[in-house]
C-alpha cells in the first residue's frame, strides 16, 4: 500500500510496504532482519513527515491516510463530538480549579457539536450565552447553579475582559487539536482574536497602605471567623494567592528554616514558591497552631473567607475590595518603599517580569505627588517673601 509503512522496534527505521524487496512470503522484512508484520507500527506519510495510524490494520490505515491527504494532513471527522475530544485534552492537560469552572461552561456547550461545525460565529454565540445570565444558567447542573446562586454570581455580568480567558482557554484547545492533526486552524475571526488578546492595559488594581492593613488586622480579631485574622495576617505578609493561604498545610512551614514552601502543583506557574519569614511572623503562626491543635493536613477550615472579610472590611472603614487586592497592595507596598522590582518579581512568585512593571506606574503616581507637593512648596515659600 502506498503511502503506508512499518516501523521497527530494533532499529527505529520505516519500511514501506510498498517495497517489493521487503516482502517476503506475505510478510514485510525490515533491513535488520526483523519481521515487521508480527509487531506492527504503522505509520504513514505526508509531505514528508510520518504519522502514527490510529489503528493497527492496515486496510483502516490506508483509509485514514487516503482521508488525511485529501484533507492536507489533518484527520478532521464530522462524526466526532467536540466533546469526545475535549475529554482526552482535559485528560492529558488537567486544569486548576480556577480554571475548572471555565472548562466546565465549554464542555457543556460545545460537547455535542461536531468539531469540523465550530467556526467563529458558533464561539461568539457561545460568548453570548456567557454574556446573558438566564442563558447561562442552562449550562450549569442543577447542584452547581444552586452553589453559584448561594453566593450571588448567578447574575454576575461577563464582559470581554471575563469572555478573554475562555477565549484563551479555547484557543489552547485548538492549538492541540492542531498539534494533534484534528484541525487545520484555529477558529477565530479578527474581532475573536482582538477579544483574546485584549488584556487591560489600564492597570490600576484597589490596594490599601500599611495602616489600612493594620487597620483590618484589628477589625479581623473581632470576626465570628476566628480563622480570618490569621488568614489575612498570611495573606498581607507573603503577598501569596488567596488559594495558596486558604489552602496552606502545615507541612508547607519550615519553623526551622523560617520558610514557608508552596509545593508546585498548588502554584498558578507550576513552580515551587519559597516565601522567607520573620521569627515574630512564624511564631504568630505557631500559636494559632497550637491552640486550635493542628498537627497536619490544612492550617483552615474555611472554604471561603469572602463574607468574613467583607464584614472585616466594613469594621475597619476601608472601600470593598477583593482579597486578591491584598496581593496587590503587598506589590505596591515593595515597589514604593524602593525595593527592586526584580526582587518583588521573586517575592510574589510573578511569572514575567511584565507582570511586576505593570505596578511601576503606580509608583510613578507617588513620585508624581512627591515632585508637585516639592515645587508647590518651592513656590509658596518664595510668595511670601
Amino acid at each position: 500500500m502506498k503511502g503506508i509503512y512499518l516501523r521497527c522496534e530494533n532499529c527505529r527505521k520505516f519500511t514501506s510496504t510498498d517495497n517489493k524487496n521487503a516482502r517476503k512470503g506475505g510478510h514485510v522484512y525490515c533491513n535488520c532482519g526483523e519481521n515487521l508484520s508480527r509487531k506492527r507500527q504503522i505509520y504513514y506519510r505526508l509531505k514528508g513527515k510520518f504519522y502514527r495510524a490510529d489503528s493497527n490494520n492496515l486496510n483502516d490505515a490506508f483509509n485514514e491516510y487516503l482521508e488525511a491527504k485529501d484533507s492536507g494532513s489533518y484527520k478532521i471527522s464530522k462524526k466526532v463530538n467536540t466533546g469526545t475530544i475535549l475529554e482526552k485534552y482535559l485528560s492529558i492537560n488537567q486544569p486548576s480549579k480556577i480554571e475548572q469552572h471555565r472548562w466546565d461552561l465549554i464542555f457543556s456547550y460545545f460537547k455535542d457539536i461536531s468539531l469540523a461545525k465550530i467556526t467563529p460565529s458558533v464561539i461568539k454565540d457561545f460568548c453570548n450565552v456567557l454574556k446573558t445570565p438566564s442563558k447561562r444558567k442552562k449550562l450549569y447542573s442543577e447542584e452547581k447553579y444552586q452553589i453559584i446562586k448561594r453566593y450571588g454570581h448567578h447574575t454576575r455580568k461577563i464582559g470581554n475582559s471575563g469572555l478573554r480567558y475562555y477565549l484563551i482557554n479555547l484557543r489552547k484547545f485548538f492549538n492541540w487539536c492542531i498539534d494533534n492533526r484534528y484541525m487545520k486552524e484555529i477558529p477565530f475571526d479578527n474581532e475573536l482574536k482582538d477579544i483574546a488578546k485584549n488584556k487591560k492595559t489600564d492597570f490600576n488594581p484597589a490596594t490599601i497602605s500599611i495602616e489600612e492593613s493594620l487597620n483590618l488586622l484589628e477589625a479581623a480579631e473581632h470576626s465570628k471567623n476566628q480563622e480570618l485574622y490569621m488568614f489575612l495576617l498570611i495573606s498581607l505578609a507573603t503577598g501569596l494567592r488567596k488559594s495558596n493561604v486558604s489552602g496552606m498545610q502545615i507541612e508547607w512551614i519550615d519553623f526551622e528554616n523560617n520558610i514557608i514552601r508552596v509545593p508546585k502543583e498548588y502554584t498558578k506557574a507550576k513552580k515551587e514558591i519559597r516565601v522567607h519569614a520573620s521569627p515574630g511572623f512564624l511564631s504568630e503562626i505557631k500559636d494559632y497552631v497550637d491552640k486550635n491543635d493542628i498537627n497536619s493536613g490544612n492550617l483552615f477550615k474555611t472554604k471561603d473567607f469572602r463574607g468574613s472579610f467583607a464584614n472585616a472590611l466594613k469594621l475597619a472603614g476601608l472601600p470593598q475590595i477583593r482579597i486578591h487586592d491584598l496581593r496587590h497592595s503587598v506589590a505596591t507596598s515593595f515597589l514604593q518603599s524602593g525595593t527592586n522590582h526584580y526582587k518583588v518579581k521573586e517575592i510574589l512568585a510573578h511569572s514575567s517580569i511584565q507582570v511586576t512593571e505593570r505596578y511601576l506606574h503606580l509608583r510613578d503616581n507617588d513620585l508624581k505627588e512627591e515632585v508637585v507637593k516639592h515645587q508647590d512648596q518651592l513656590l509658596n515659600h518664595k510668595n511670601q517673601k
